[in-house]
């Protein structure tokens, strides 16, 4: 397990995803790997198939207000996956980060924004992703390797949730039941019950970018 300074106590997950799907943050919210998730003792490698990972229903994954920031390290092999999804069906509701059919990184907050990195994302290459969303500044941004790249002032106050997930819960690895799985590797996803500063972000990236090797 890896530790940093940035607003642990804030942390409401942390799955470092090298040997399960056990969250390592003091609630222990731990999830539930299906359909052959493998891990490898540095990070889990989904097969862009069926392979998933259940973390429940946990109201503090999807807030209707507040703030909440997603971090994690990703390798894909195409261009069209979700890491974290707590949203689809009628509307577009909720938040959804990953890479959706381009070469870009990109998160959706609520039915009206959609942030994009102005970094391609390249095949077979690590990279750390973090979105932020605060419905209390009304600001949402996105960082790829420690740098923002794309943000809004005009982000959604609140947030609602229309679930299509035959389960009803957040998933790992994939958006709607039954399609964008994601195909590669993620190591260290991260999720905070605040919206991390700039250098609190650049912070989480420099400690996991020499500590993590992949």
């Amino acid at each position: 397990m890896i530790s940093t300074n940035a607003s642990y106590s804030s942390l409401l997950a942390y799955y470092p995803l090298t040997k399960n799907a056990n969250d390592y943050s003091k609630r222990q919210v731990n999830g539930i790997s299906n359909n052959g998730v493998v891990y490898n003792g540095s990070y889990a490698y989904f097969d862009g198939i069926n392979d998933w990972v259940n973390i429940g229903n946990s109201s503090s994954f999807s807030p209707t207000t507040g703030e909440i920031t997603f971090s994690y390290w990703v390798k894909t092999l195409d261009n069209a996956y979700e890491i974290f999804s707590n949203w689809f069906g009628s509307g577009f509701n909720g938040l959804n980060i990953g890479q959706y059919n381009t070469t870009k990184a990109d998160f959706f907050i609520g039915s009206s924004l959609h942030l994009i990195s102005t970094t391609s994302i390249n095949t077979n290459t690590w990279y750390h992703v973090v979105g932020t969303w605060s419905g209390i500044t009304s600001s949402a941004n996105l960082y790829i390797n420690g740098i923002k790249e794309a943000y809004s002032t005009a982000a959604p106050l609140s947030l609602s949730y229309t679930s299509n997930f035959t389960d009803g819960n957040v998933h790992i690895g994939n958006c709607t039941s039954g399609g964008y799985f994601f195909n590669g590797s993620i190591a260290n996803l991260r999720i905070y019950n605040k919206a991390l500063s700039d250098t609190e972000i650049l912070q989480l990236y420099n400690s996991e970018k020499y500590i993590q090797v992949f």
